[in-house]
């Protein structure tokens, strides 16, 4: 069967299937309307299921849940997103195609799953449903204050507990002169570690996504005594949007 894949997230980005095969790949700037979206889209001759367009429709889900079943709008196969209030209040959108993925594929893992880029999800799974999410912007800073320089693995290990134990003092480290990409690396990854403890600390985790922040996030996390390991990013979030029954 043909369909089409798109991911809604920094960009658009659009798979062309068949089945569970790649024939084709394409990038665009990211849509930020229904119509921009509807236009993007390449002629189709199946379905086409989205992931990171809930807040497009108004599709949220409250935790904890299972992942919702994907919902028809303007024949779109859309994935609903997932929205909690307490203990902080946090939406997950873009992050949805690969937490679908994961539990499509491992539907009794028990841990968290982090998605990492601009905005990082760490979502908290176990008996097949999202239990909690806390969400960070620590990939959207450090494009924004980086240097475009290589982010050395030594000095990344050795200036991390400086805000993973003292998170307090963050924008004071951000300010440190001389300031290299990888101390600003530290920095934030170590105030992020901070603030998710409760999602890393004694579980398995699962780390995916683009660039460089996940492999710098299983890196300090092992650093921490987690068991932490990658996963490849194309593969968890086509499983994520594969076509499944739609919801009314």
């Amino acid at each position: 069967m043909d369909w089409i894949a798109v991911d809604r997230g920094a960009r658009l980005r659009l798979w062309k299937m068949n089945g569970t095969t790649v024939l084709g790949r394409a990038d665009a700037p990211r849509p930020e309307t229904r119509e921009a979206l509807l236009a993007a889209l390449p002629e189709r001759s199946g379905p086409v299921v989205v992931a990171g367009a809930a807040d497009l429709w108004d599709l949220w889900s409250p935790l904890p849940a299972a992942v919702p079943a994907p919902v028809l709008r303007d024949g779109l196969h859309l994935l609903p997103g997932l929205r909690q209030d307490r203990p902080l209040p946090d939406a997950v959108n873009g992050a949805m195609a690969p937490i679908a993925g994961l539990l499509a594929v491992h539907p009794q893992f028990d841990g968290t799953l982090v998605v990492a880029g601009e905005r990082t999800v760490w979502a908290s799974l176990s008996a097949g449903e999202v239990t909690d999410t806390r969400s960070t912007l620590t990939g959207r800073l450090f494009d924004a204050l980086a240097t475009g320089g290589t982010v050395d693995e030594r000095a990344f290990a050795a200036a991390l507990p400086a805000t993973l134990s003292r998170p307090e003092t963050l924008a004071a480290q951000l300010a440190v002169p001389g300031r290299d990409d990888a101390h600003l690396a530290a920095a934030l990854i170590g105030a992020e570690l901070a603030a998710t403890k409760a999602w890393w600390l004694g579980r398995s985790v699962l780390v995916t996504g683009e660039g460089a922040l996940p492999d710098l996030l299983v890196r300090a996390l092992s650093a921490q005594g987690v068991s932490a390991r990658a996963v490849p990013e194309e593969e968890l979030w086509l499983a994520g949007l594969r076509p499944r029954p739609i919801s009314a």
